[in-house]
């Protein structure tokens, strides 16, 4: 999946940068590919045939199922969060090879509030338990 649907991973540091007086915070960092492309947001969907938006929806189910057979629940998957990475004809030059090679597709980002494991460690009301869909 990495460098296909979700970013490229580079690695992870954390640094300890001054705060207020003489104390220091630490801040975590990670360093993940570009997404040259919108959001799924920032788009207009009149712009696509319904093929398309199809194909689109296809996708994010198709994507959605191969993580869940991961045993990881996406609890954020909403159009910010899936970006269209631009064919070939729209990349700078300096782009690297992979992302000089095939057509648009979807790159799922932010998956902060995934569940692994699939069970909600949040209090759910009793009154949603019921219609509670987990696999």
């Amino acid at each position: 999946m990495q460098g296909k649907e979700i970013p490229k991973f580079y690695g992870s540091y954390s640094i300890e940068l001054p705060s207020v007086g003489h104390t220091f915070r630490s801040v975590r960092l990670l360093l993940i590919q570009r997404i040259r492309g919108p959001n799924l947001s920032a788009m207009n969907a009149k712009a696509f045939s319904q093929e398309r938006r199809k194909g689109i929806m296809r996708s994010i189910i198709d994507f959605e199922s191969r993580v869940y057979e991961h045993d990881i629940l996406l609890a954020d998957s909403f159009p910010r969060n899936i970006m269209m990475k631009l064919p070939q004809s729209t990349l700078d030059a300096d782009s690297d090879e992979d992302e000089r090679l095939g057509d648009e597709r979807l790159i799922f980002i932010d998956f902060a509030a995934a569940i692994f494991g699939r069970i909600r460690d949040d209090p759910i009301p009793p009154e949603y338990k019921p219609n509670l869909f987990l696999g």
